[in-house]
């Protein structure tokens, strides 16, 4: 029987089947359960795990930084992705900034022209 066809039959067992097909081949159901939740518990620590490497992948992607296999932990490798994030949004931030004390000088300017042109009148006489 495939894999396919034994995981369909499984499926449609109820658990009360299950239960006596365990007992009727002579195994502990304790022991079935726990070695049953032990193998999910890998198998989803491997799909995380893939999660993960996708993620990261894509992170450096972003970054424009290399996805290159490098000699040290996946750990490592997410701190420097982290860091060169945290130095671009810094570096955007700052710019902001710039730009935005840049537009406030802008401000302060048209204000005190126009302030000038209201004392002094258009043709720069004196307004009375």
């Amino acid at each position: 029987m495939s894999n396919d066809a034994e995981v369909d039959r499984i499926m449609s067992l109820s658990d009360e089947e299950i239960l006596a097909e365990i007992k009727e081949r002579g195994l502990d159901p304790k022991e079935v359960a726990d070695r049953g939740r032990a193998a999910f518990r890998r198998a989803l620590a491997q799909v995380d795990a893939d999660d993960v490497q996708e993620d990261l992948r894509q992170m450096l992607e972003a970054l424009g930084m290399s996805g290159h296999a490098r000699p040290y932990s996946p750990h490592r490798v997410f701190q420097e992705a982290l860091t060169e994030m945290k130095l671009q949004l810094g570096e955007r931030s700052f710019l902001r900034r710039q730009l935005s004390i840049a537009n406030g000088m802008i401000d302060e300017l048209k204000k005190s022209a126009e302030a000038s042109v209201t004392l002094t009148g258009k043709d720069g006489s004196a307004a009375s």
